[in-house]
């Protein structure tokens, strides 16, 4: 389906198939996984609902983010409340590592990737007003998982104020909600287009949250 040609998963459901959903319960602390058409659970991640900082556990999941490496698929978790990045094997549920960083990684919101350059993900941090790039599993350079290869915003390229959603389109430009506006930031992390303006008539933006960039490069 069009929906899993993403080349983005940035919301708090993402699709792992086209027979089922990932869903991120931010208020129960857990991520789950279901069939779309019976809504049948199939996996749950996380401490069964009760707040936790251990490996493993969840507080306040937003983000998802499916990799797959040949046979492997790997479910990656951003932690709003434990200022985190979590890994789990999806098929069978065990945690496999996370990574925190208390300068740049706070309050993370969304997680995304490119098609074309799974060795690294983008994660929105609406604490620090950045957006940082980090190293996959398997990556060409053999950085650990969650190494920060680069940070935009804080001085570092285009300036961000709380971002929340992010996206990436086929030409690998990020596309970032933050307040009451949706931005478009080219390969050198400058803006090259701003969408919409802060009001309730047809183009204006009141607190956008979380987007989905599709395989024709529309802004969900």
């Amino acid at each position: 389906s069009d929906e899993n040609q993403d080349s983005s998963s940035s919301s708090t459901q993402t699709p792992f198939n086209d027979d089922m959903l990932v869903i991120s319960d931010r208020e129960k602390h857990t991520v789950v996984a279901i069939e779309r058409t019976s809504g049948r659970l199939v996996k749950t991640f996380g401490g069964g609902g009760g707040k936790s900082n251990l490996g493993g556990g969840l507080n306040e999941p937003t983000g998802l983010l499916v990799m797959r490496y040949s046979s492997n698929v790997v479910l990656i978790i951003v932690e709003t409340a434990n200022h985190r990045i979590q890994a789990f094997d999806f098929k069978t549920g065990q945690y496999l590592a996370h990574f925190s960083h208390p300068k740049f990684i706070r309050k993370p919101m969304a997680i995304a990737t490119h098609q074309n350059t799974l060795d690294q993900f983008y994660v929105a941090n609406s604490g620090t007003n950045c957006i940082t790039i980090h190293s996959n599993f398997k990556n060409s350079s053999n950085n650990k998982f969650g190494t920060i290869l680069k940070v935009i915003g804080q001085k570092q390229g285009f300036q961000f104020d709380s971002p929340f959603g992010i996206g990436v389109n086929s030409r690998g430009y990020l596309i970032v909600t933050s307040l009451h506006e949706v931005n478009v930031i080219n390969e050198h992390y400058k803006q090259v287009q701003h969408l919409g303006e802060c009001g309730e008539g047809d183009g204006e933006i009141i607190g956008p949250t979380y987007l989905r960039v599709d395989r024709h490069d529309n802004i969900i």
